[in-house]
């Protein structure tokens, strides 16, 4: 099932089940119809309410006029949104850094071994999910302490897969 996460001037409500004619918001299902009227231009009926959403791109997400009066929309997916948080979660505190899987997974590639000096940014382990192979990268610059999975295993969400140390620790 689809889910996304869609932020409307900060606002934020859960879409599930979305389908060509329903989404499901917050856990309340909503019947809308969606027209194309131009490059930019859209027609919605939602629940018998006509609306026109004019779409345009702005730097950090959807800039939008919803019947003349302007939005900023964000739509993340559930994926991305597991990503970005084992992106702020990583390299928080003292001592060994804890890199855990963003979600259920298979273990595609192991790119480093116990005693590798890695660099902020570089990929760590290639996990495989939902038909997509997603790279999982260093937070902060390090030497590996330890990895607890192998190619192949599988994974769960915040299960742990690499142990290491941050550069000020090394020594």
């Amino acid at each position: 099932m689809s889910r996304y996460f869609v932020s409307i001037d900060g606002k934020e409500r859960e879409v599930t089940g979305f389908s060509e004619s329903v989404m499901v918001i917050d856990g309340n299902e909503v019947r809308f119809d969606l027209r194309r009227v131009s490059e930019h231009v859209y027609s919605v009926m939602i629940d018998g309410r006509s609306v026109t959403v004019v779409i345009g791109d702005d730097l950090d997400g959807q800039r939008a006029s919803v019947n003349g009066k302007q939005v900023h929309i964000v739509v993340e997916s559930l994926r991305a949104r597991l990503i970005r948080e084992l992106d702020k979660s990583g390299g928080a505190g003292k001592g060994s850094l804890e890199i855990r899987a963003p979600m259920p997974a298979l273990v595609g590639s192991v790119l480093v071994a116990p005693g590798d000096t890695v660099q902020k940014g570089q990929g760590l382990i290639i996990l495989e999910a939902m038909k997509m192979e997603n790279e999982i990268k260093a937070h902060s610059g390090g030497i590996v302490k330890e990895i607890s999975v192998e190619k192949g295993s599988a994974v769960e969400k915040n299960e742990l897969l690499i142990t290491f140390e941050p550069p000020e620790e090394q020594g």
